[in-house]
Parts: C-alpha cells; structure tokens; sequence
C-alpha cells in the first residue's frame, strides 16, 4: 500500500478528517476511518486507472503511477499542514506514523472496517494461489482477473486505511513482512496471509518498543525506523528481482 501510493491517501484523507475535527468534534474523530479509505480509495482509483493498458493493469505502471500518485497527495498533506499551523505538531506526527496515545477505544472505532477488511482478504487466499501460476493460466482456470485485481486492490485500500486512520502513515511493513514470512513458511496465501498479519503485527510492537528506549525520553515516530529499516531491503529487492 506505501509503494502504490494507497497509504498517502489514506494519510491524506485522515489528516483532512483530523483537520475538519474541530468543526466536526467527537464525530469527525469517529469518522476517521470513512476520511481514511475515502482518500485511500481516490489513490487506489487514480493509480488503477493510470496503471491500464489495454484494459489490463501493467505492474511496472502501477509502480511508477504509484510513487507519482503518492508524491502527489503527500504534497497535499505538507499543504493542509501549512493550513492549519495550529495542528501543524499533530499533523507533522501523524505523517511519521506513532502509536502514541492509541487505546482499546480505538480499536472499537476500527474494528467494523477491520473485520470488513479481513473477511475479504480471507476471501482472496485461495484466488490468490491462482493468480501466483500466473495471470493467464489463472484466466483459464476461472479466475476473472482484472475484478479479482480489483478486488484486491479494494481490500488492501480498506486495510491499509484503518491502520493508517489509527496510527498515522507507517511505510513499509506490507512490503518487507510478507516476503520474509514467504521465506519461511511459503508461497500458500492460505497460510501467508495470516502468518503476515502477525508477523507484522510482532514487528510493529518490536519497532514501537524501540521507538521509546533509543533516545529516552523523545518517542522517535514509528514510521521513521520502518524507513529506515525498509528502504535498503526495498532496494535489496529490486536488485535481487534485476538478477533474473
């Protein structure tokens, strides 16, 4: 979702919701989730639509319509922040991603488009096995695999967006965890996808925990050591991907 520019509408749209909270008050709050995937869904429309050729999603366009996509809307948010200077701490916060402050009382805000989010992705495991033998012999076998692409594009917009409705923008941990949980239990999305889900959750806890002791008593943002941790393995990636 970083990658693809999901996160920073997400980001976007939640910023735009805490901005409108002071004239919204404990509703706009509650509605944080809706700002979040309606930004979410506007970056996943806009990258989708530029990403088609042929009528097929072309994932070297994807990649680069996503890093255009997400420049874009995060110049948006550097704009809002310049907006609304008073809330400029608490959005400048949000961008770097924190689990500061964040309580059970969040989660139950969430957990209706978190519940929503994982059935469906429970729901894609199995079409997604399909789709790793490949999209033409996914075709023959039944699957439709532009609205299953779709789909799934979806899915991870609504999942991406409640994390980033409760944390703020948290790069890279769908991009790292996956692959390095692929290494260890393989490539059946039945068992990946939910081996991911705590992986991932494991790590953040691990990352939040060392965002608090490294320089005490200043709480470093979360999403400044996933950077930092994600960007060379985002390179090693690409690198690794070029030797074949």
């Amino acid at each position: 979702p970083f990658v693809i520019g999901v996160s920073a509408g997400a980001g976007l749209g939640a910023a735009l919701g805490l901005a409108l909270s002071e004239w919204l008050g404990s509703t706009g709050i509650a509605l944080l989730p809706v700002f979040s995937f309606l930004g979410a869904l506007l970056a996943t429309a806009l990258v989708y639509g530029l990403s088609l050729k042929n009528r097929r999603v072309d994932v070297g366009r994807l990649l680069l319509a996503g890093v255009a996509v997400s420049s874009f809307l995060t110049a948006l948010m550097s704009m809002l922040i310049v907006w609304r200077q008073q809330d400029m701490q608490k959005l400048v916060f949000w961008m770097m991603g924190s689990f500061s402050g964040r309580g059970w009382e969040h989660v139950q805000v969430t957990l209706p488009y978190l519940a929503a989010g994982l059935i469906s992705a429970g729901l894609l495991a199995g079409r997604l096995n399909l789709l790793a033998l490949g999209e033409e012999r996914a075709f023959y076998l039944g699957l439709r695999v532009e609205v299953f692409k779709a789909w799934a594009l979806l899915t991870g917009s609504l999942l991406a967006a409640t994390a980033v409705s409760v944390s703020g923008v948290i790069g890279f941990v769908g991009l790292m965890i996956p692959h390095i949980v692929r290494l260890l239990v393989g490539p059946d999305h039945l068992i990946l996808l939910p081996a991911s889900a705590l992986v991932g959750a494991a790590f953040l806890i691990a990352a939040d925990i060392a965002a608090r002791i490294i320089m005490p008593p200043i709480e470093i943002p979360i999403g400044i050591l996933t950077a930092l941790s994600g960007t060379p393995f985002f390179l090693w990636l690409l690198r690794k991907r070029g030797q074949y």
